[in-house]
């Protein structure tokens, strides 16, 4: 049968030989050829193992295009706490005698097929040894993309990423990471990128995974020993909606559950009816939120919607106006948080308060508490401290005129 390692023995005789067998590990006899068109197709962990391997020993593969075919599950039975299963694609390697970094600068897409299990383990000491960790240790000018790594482990001195370890100029773009561990010594380490150099990150998210023991906030590594997240690399946490309410918003789905990005946009829409008079109403953890949209905290969060009666406030500023760039609501709602009315100004008039809807008397801070209901009006009162009723105008021929301490202050 075919036998990996052949030797002959000393004292053998007669004419000898041997034909090599080989398992095709990334399509080739389906006709792939590396090329956009046909690129290699992976479906197993020999397959990974072999673009580690040959990445290893120099080829970077620059120009040439990779895919998943299948979901690829590493075993991690047997494997104690400082052992791996798999070497980085790219990274610093000791051969024989001759060390030194080797990089993927190809094209490689996951096409949303999950790696799991990957255990890479090295020392947190010697940094010049053990950095560039990720399934890929260093890409250099290269693109992946759509890669779901889950259940994993990353470990090293510094660069230590779940999708690159060094990344520099390359593209990295819909990948996600769940449950993942990635601890550093120094020299940066994320969820996502354990560093990144120029390049282009785009909708990369992360979800339930530590970095150094933080979940949150670490999606790239930083120039120091600090990760953060940033455009193109965020945390992802559920939305729980309720009856007639739905979402949109940077999201990504896993496993037939739809997560949000932390610190974007989502847009809620009510889908129920909403009667003439009446407008949707959002809650977010309990608490409403102005508008149809908010920012997804970095959290599970859950939304509910109703509606609600819009009620009417009008405003008679008897001749002032509202300082510049303020303004003050021509409508609210029930469930609508308190709001407090902007007192409005007026050349040579201090404000005397506020007369309308429940007041008693001029009042100078009007706040309408959330629950409150009906229509509203307000009237603003004015109190003459530069003389504007006997014609002040702060010409030399009418100057304004003050005569207490209330027209000096003004």
């Amino acid at each position: 049968g075919a036998t990996q390692n052949v030797t002959v023995a000393q004292g053998s005789a007669g004419d000898r030989s041997y034909t090599a067998n080989w398992t095709d590990v990334w399509g080739i006899t389906g006709g792939a050829d590396g090329t956009e068109t046909n690129p290699y197709v992976i479906t197993t962990t020999a397959g990974l193992d072999l673009l580690s391997i040959e990445v290893k020993a120099g080829d970077n593969f620059s120009e040439k295009f990779f895919e998943l075919g299948d979901d690829i599950a590493y075993s991690t039975e047997g494997l104690g706490p400082d052992e791996g299963n798999f070497t980085s694609i790219g990274g610093y390697f000791v051969i024989n005698d001759t060390s030194g970094d080797t990089d993927f600068s190809g094209t490689f897409d996951g096409k949303n097929h999950t790696i799991s299990g990957l255990r890479i383990i090295k020392p947190q000491t010697n940094q010049n040894v053990n950095k560039n960790v990720g399934l890929f240790g260093r890409a250099i000018n290269a693109t992946v993309k759509n890669v779901i790594i889950a259940n994993a482990i990353f470990k090293g001195y510094s660069y230590v990423g779940s999708i690159a370890g060094h990344n520099t100029g390359s593209t990295v773009q819909n990948c996600l990471v769940v449950g993942t561990s990635i601890s550093y010594k120094a020299k940066a380490g994320g969820a996502i990128l354990g560093s990144k150099n120029g390049g282009t990150l785009t909708t990369n998210h992360y979800r339930d995974c530590t970095v150094n023991g933080k979940s949150t906030n670490v999606g790239v590594g930083g120039s120091g020993t600090t990760s953060s997240d940033q455009d193109g690399a965020r945390s992802v946490h559920t939305l729980t909606l309720g009856e007639n309410v739905t979402a949109t918003g940077e999201s990504v789905t896993y496993q037939n559950v739809t997560y949000y990005a932390a610190n974007t946009t989502v847009t809620l829409t009510y889908t129920g009816t909403v009667p003439e008079g009446t407008t949707a109403v959002y809650w977010v953890n309990g608490t409403v939120i102005e508008g149809n949209s908010f920012t997804m905290p970095a959290a599970d969060a859950t939304v509910n919607g109703s509606t609600s009666t819009v009620y009417t406030v009008t405003y008679d500023l008897a001749g002032g106006a509202l300082p510049v760039g303020q303004a003050n609501r021509a409508t609210y709602f029930e469930a609508m948080a308190d709001f407090t009315l902007v007192n409005p100004i007026r050349t040579g008039y201090i404000f005397a308060g506020w007369t309308g809807t429940g007041l008693d008397g001029a009042t100078q801070t009007v706040t309408v508490a959330q629950g409150s209901t009906g229509n509203r009006s307000y009237t603003a009162n004015w109190t003459d401290v530069w003389g504007m009723a006997d014609g002040a105008n702060g010409t030399r021929a009418h100057p304004y005129k003050i005569s207490s301490t209330d027209g000096l202050d003004l």
